[in-house]
């Protein structure tokens, strides 16, 4: 486990407001890390695991607003909680002078809100953070064949994730397929 605090302080691009001019009121983003994780192998190193639990309060994060197409701001966020779980997993299936595969799993669970974000007349309190999918898994397989000819195949999917601050917008959860067959072979010896 560990706990841990930080800054980051803005850039000189996120200072300046929609007019281009520098806005003093900018704060720098601070907060606090937790986390907590497990690892493991198992069945001769065939089977290794690794999980963790992590939260992550942040004050003042900054956030973009566009007013116009080509123009956009930071603004400071108020306080944010960021809350998740990944977990991954790789199995090697087979090991063999001709056949050798790995399997690897991986997945995030996400859960960022604002705790405390109000802007103008607006209160986005307890709202999940645009961007961010609360799931999104991924699976990969790839294996070695004779003659030096291989598969790889990555399947990932992503689910819906809010597009504003206001969570009014929403983006549909996708999924993306990735195959690959190929042959290696050297051009001579060495």
């Amino acid at each position: 486990g560990s706990l841990s605090h930080g800054f980051s302080a803005p850039s000189y691009e996120e200072t300046l407001n929609a007019k281009g001019f520098v806005d003093g009121s900018i704060e720098p983003e601070t907060g606090w890390n937790r986390e907590i994780g497990i690892r493991g192998r198992y069945w001769n190193n065939r089977l290794f695991f690794k999980s963790s639990a992590y939260s992550i309060s942040v004050n003042d994060l900054l956030v973009t607003r566009r007013p116009a197409e080509d123009e956009f701001y930071k603004v400071n966020a108020g306080e944010t909680l960021h809350k998740g779980i990944e977990a991954m997993s790789r199995i090697r299936w087979l090991q063999g002078s001709m056949i050798s595969s790995t399997a690897n799993i991986n997945y995030t669970y996400t859960h960022y809100t604002f705790r405390d974000f109000t802007e103008e007349d607006n209160d986005y309190s307890g709202n999940y953070l645009p961007g961010v999918p609360q799931h999104k898994i991924s699976v990969e397989l790839n294996a070695d064949l004779p003659y030096g000819s291989y598969f790889e195949a990555h399947w990932l999917g992503v689910g819906k994730m809010p597009m504003n601050d206001a969570n009014t917008l929403y983006s549909e959860p996708y999924s993306r397929l990735n195959l690959k067959i190929g042959f290696r072979w050297s051009m001579g010896s060495g």
